[in-house]
């Protein structure tokens, strides 16, 4: 993936970066993108670097938008992807409303891990969903620049497992207490 994809260089005019665009597609509720013939097709960048916002259209009264925030050692590019309404695109094209205010207007918002290897998207995940606008860290909005994370910012599998396992152990545990009975055993019939 070169400069011109990861959010923090200049994109050709319209073009969404195949990362961002990877990203959409997988949260996108129609699961389809439209073909440019199709009525109601939408597939453009609106605004400049780095407040740059990527649009597709997701049906015929909504769309996702999306932006890359950063970028992790071993590659993987994290995305911010929301759901808007048709008008609030239109909107947004229109220039009535400023591309860095259109989150604030979005739903359905997540920050999305996009592991992309010569050009080929190899997996995407889901890293974390925002529930509310005001959720959304300031650094992943716009103007914010483009990250680059590092390791201690994103523990390695190992932590996450070792940490998962630390606490599917503690629950377990805090339930067995809760069933069996306190104080002293007494000794059950002879067998």
């Amino acid at each position: 993936m070169g400069d011109d994809e990861s959010g923090d260089g200049d994109l050709p005019a319209g073009s969404i970066p195949s990362v961002v665009l990877a990203a959409l597609r997988d949260r996108m509720h129609t699961r389809r993108l439209s073909a440019p013939e199709d009525p109601g097709y939408i597939q453009v960048s609106l605004g400049e670097e780095p407040a740059a916002v990527h649009v597709v259209d997701d049906g015929t009264e909504n769309c996702m938008i999306g932006r890359p925030v950063g970028r992790t050692p071993d590659g993987s590019v994290y995305v911010l992807v929301a759901r808007i309404s048709a008008y609030g695109y239109e909107q947004l094209r229109d220039g009535d409303m400023a591309v860095t205010d259109i989150w604030s207007d979005s739903s359905d918002t997540s920050l999305m891990a996009v592991y992309e290897v010569d050009g080929f998207v190899e997996n995407i995940a889901l890293v974390r969903h925002f529930r509310h606008p005001d959720d959304i860290p300031a650094a992943y909005r716009p103007p914010s620049p483009f990250i680059e994370f590092s390791d201690k910012d994103f523990p390695d599998d190992e932590v996450v497992r070792s940490r998962f396992f630390h606490e599917a152990f503690t629950k377990a545990t805090d339930v067995v207490r809760r069933v069996l009975p306190r104080g002293p055993r007494t000794p059950g019939p002879p067998v």
